[in-house]
């Protein structure tokens, strides 16, 4: 990703209230960004959103299928860094 479209989505998540930006002092071009308490809730609401899921997911197929699908899924995110 640029540092410019960082800077748009930065941008977008600060104004919908999920992140702020501050200056980061001692330094002009720095910005510090932090999530608000809207960002924490709506990451809750995700992770709480995902964790649903995966045990959706393991009751389907079984706890062993599901490890190795979850242990395949990490060899190819490793393999796609090469």
């Amino acid at each position: 990703m640029s540092k410019q479209g960082l800077g748009q989505l930065v941008a977008q998540l600060a104004a919908g209230g999920y992140v702020e930006i501050t200056d980061q002092a001692g330094d002009r071009r720095a910005k510090v960004v932090r999530r608000t308490a809207e960002g924490d809730r709506v990451v809750r609401g995700v992770r709480d959103a995902l964790d649903d899921l995966e045990d959706r997911w393991r009751r389907a197929v079984g706890a062993d299928r599901y490890r190795v699908f979850r242990e395949v899924l990490a060899e190819l995110v490793r393999d796609a860094d090469r």
